[in-house]
C-alpha cells in the first residue's frame, strides 16, 4: 500500500528465522513543527508490527526486526528518539505506540534476537536486558550500524549460531 514500506521474509526455508523490515521513520504530514527524523509508528504499522511477532513467535522462528530508526539511544525529545509530541497533533497522526510499550512488546517476545538500525551512522551494541532476571529470554540485542559512506566503511553481518546448550550466540 502507498506509505507502507513494511515486510517480513524467511531468508532460508528450512531455517526458522524471519527477518522483519520495518518502516519507522516519521510521516512528514503529522503536523509536527520539528524536523522528521524520529521513530514513530502509526496505528497500522504498529499493528501490523504486533501480528509479525506474535506469528514469528506461535511459529517457533527466531526473530531479527529491521528498522531504520534505534529505539533507547538519546532522550526523548531528541533528534534522534522515538515521537512523542502530542501538542497540536491530530490524534491520528500521534506516535500509535509510546517508547516503553514498544520495548515491553519486544521483551514480551522472547524469540526476538535482535533490533538493527543505523539512523544515527555510529557502529555500536546495545544490550536490553531483561526486566525480569528470572526470564533472561526477554532480553534482546540493538545493533547499530554506520552507512557504507562514512568512514571506516565497516559492512555488518551476522552469523547465529545454535550452541549445544540450546542457547543462541551471535557473531
Amino acid at each position: 500500500d502507498p506509505g507502507f514500506a513494511c515486510y517480513s521474509f524467511a531468508p532460508k526455508a528450512h531455517l526458522p528465522l524471519k527477518v522483519i523490515v520495518l518502516d519507522d521513520t516519521q510521516v512528514t504530514d503529522d503536523g509536527s513543527h520539528d524536523i522528521h527524523g524520529h521513530g514513530y509508528l502509526d496505528a497500522a504499522r504498529w499493528a501490523w508490527l504486533k501480528d509479525e511477532l506474535d506469528a514469528g513467535q506461535a511459529n517457533h522462528q527466531l526473530m531479527i526486526v529491521a528498522a531504520h530508526v534505534p529505539i533507547a539511544v538519546a532522550p526523548i525529545g531528541s533528534e534522534v528518539e522515538w515521537w512523542g509530541e502530542t501538542n497540536g497533533i491530530a490524534p491520528d497522526k500521534r506516535n500509535a505506540v509510546t517508547l516503553g510499550e514498544l520495548i515491553d512488546k519486544l521483551r514480551a517476545t522472547p524469540n526476538l534476537l535482535m533490533w538493527i538500525a543505523g539512523h544515527r551512522h555510529v557502529n555500536t551494541v546495545k544490550a536490553f536486558a531483561s526486566d525480569d532476571p528470572s526470564k533472561p529470554e526477554r532480553g534482546f540485542w540493538q545493533v547499530e550500524t554506520s552507512s557504507l559512506r562514512d568512514f571506516p566503511q565497516q559492512f555488518r553481518t551476522f552469523d547465529l549460531y545454535l550452541n549445544d546448550d540450546d542457547t543462541i550466540s551471535i557473531v
